[in-house]
């Protein structure tokens, strides 16, 4: 039972991220901050084999190694508002909990879902009423839920991991 339970909060953590990126378009700092603490538990539990039957995706060094170079990657885009703040802080919280080598089939899916909103609006709109729409009024946060796309993209590789007992890494390394 207990080594189900990390999946379960990363499930519950990403669907509220859906639910509130897709309505609000914007990604809280208390769930963000409640998912760095329930993290660094779990991996502080998991390092001292409290429990030896729960299941870490992430351990220390990679939970580290995947916050700095998500928090490194995206920051230089948030500068040039190419993503939101909350996209950068989740980012970097998904790179703590999945690690580096999760990061990639979640960079992967979440911006192919991302692109592919993003090429409906221009298609639904027209290129100016899409480009007018994002530049007008940025109080009205009308941009791509890009954080609840990266959600899916981080469900879809632990629910891979879970399966398989691999990262997409290793099943593509393996063959």
């Amino acid at each position: 039972m207990m080594e189900y339970i990390w999946q379960y909060l990363f499930l519950l953590f990403n669907l509220s991220v859906i639910a509130y990126d897709f309505r609000f378009r914007r990604v809280p700092n208390q769930l963000i901050l409640v998912a760095l603490a329930v993290q660094t538990v779990w991996m502080t539990i998991a390092a001292f084999g409290y429990f030896p039957d729960v299941r870490v995706v992430a351990r220390w060094p990679e939970a580290l190694t995947g916050l700095l170079v998500s928090l490194v990657l995206f920051y230089p885009l948030w500068r040039f508002r190419a993503v939101g703040a909350g996209d950068v802080k989740f980012i970097g919280i998904l790179g703590f909990c999945i690690g580096l080598a999760g990061l990639l089939p979640t960079l992967l899916i979440g911006s192919i879902l991302a692109a592919a909103h993003a090429m409906a609006l221009v298609l639904l709109q027209g290129w100016a009423t899409a480009r007018a729409a994002w530049w007008q009024n940025a109080d009205l946060r009308r941009g791509i839920p890009y954080a609840a796309y990266l959600a899916i993209g981080a469900l879809a590789g632990v629910l891979w991991q879970a399966l398989y007992d691999e990262t997409w890494l290793q099943t593509l390394a393996s063959r």
